[in-house]
């Protein structure tokens, strides 16, 4: 198996050095990065959280599949896009919450831990990724594994990439939907292309959008956190994350929902 270059011993110290980094950065603060102004520089302590928690999920990847992108590789062997929204949008307010809580936890008198709230259109987000990736994504695809569809130009087309070199590895299908031999030929492109065995060959401009409109959702509040952190001026109590936009909440619905009505249509011939 490909994780098991990674010994028991070996992820137990990955482990440890990571809750040490971890509250290093939340409570120590350093001050040959922090200076005096420890509160000038609490967006520099976000960054080095999402970089930290970042890491792991790409450990945990790599421990898995032998490959760092891992965490966004499914049970298909592709490179999932909802996994990768699900484990952005998990990185980006994981390192929200651990900056906010180790913040008010030590560095305002008697705030009692966990103390702050977030924008219900926040959760609505996280609600609607979690949904796509966790329920609709594995439901649909799964009833498309129970199809018997003719796969004999999908045979002949693979056959004939695979020997132009332009395919990594064995393509194969379960039913109606694509798969790969191998976590480690899984590729990027996966985010793009279709599931089923009449469209793999094709952009999927469903997911295309959900992937551009989740970017821009997720670089738009990741900025928002940024500057609130970035702002501090006093060692005063944080007791809320910055408002979510509602108009953002909406592209990223429609998105999802153009993204989940293309894969329950059949794409296969």
């Amino acid at each position: 198996m490909p994780g098991q270059s990674w010994s028991k011993r070996r992820w137990i110290f990955y482990l440890v050095l990571f809750v040490a980094a971890l509250l290093y950065v939340g409570f120590a603060r350093p001050h040959f990065i922090w200076g005096e102004a420890r509160y000038s520089r609490l967006s520099l302590v976000f960054l080095l959280n999402l970089a930290l928690v970042l890491s792991l999920a790409l450990s945990i990847g790599y421990a898995l599949s032998g490959r760092a992108a891992g965490i966004f590789i499914d049970s298909r062997n592709r490179i999932s896009l909802s996994r990768f929204q699900l484990v952005l949008w998990t990185v980006l307010v994981a390192a929200a919450v651990w900056t906010t809580f180790a913040w008010n936890v030590a560095e305002t008198s008697g705030h009692m831990p966990g103390d702050f709230t977030l924008p219900s259109q926040l959760y609505l987000a996280l609600g609607i990724s979690g949904f796509t990736g966790v329920v609709a994504t594995p439901f649909l695809l799964g009833d498309k594994r129970a199809q018997t569809p003719d796969n004999a130009q999908f045979t002949q087309k693979i056959d004939a990439l695979t020997d132009a070199g332009q395919v990594k590895g064995a393509v194969k299908n379960v039913g109606a939907v694509v798969t790969r031999d191998a976590a480690a030929n899984a590729e990027w492109s996966d985010l793009f292309k279709g599931d089923e065995i009449g469209n793999f060959f094709s952009a999927d401009i469903g997911k295309l959008q959900n992937f551009l409109f989740t970017i821009i959702v997720l670089a738009s509040y990741a900025g928002a956190l940024y500057y609130q952190f970035d702002t501090i001026k006093s060692l005063a109590e944080i007791t809320a994350f910055p408002e979510f936009s509602a108009t953002l909440t909406g592209f990223l619905a429609i998105s999802h929902a153009a993204y989940l009505g293309g894969k329950a249509q059949t794409g296969s011939k």
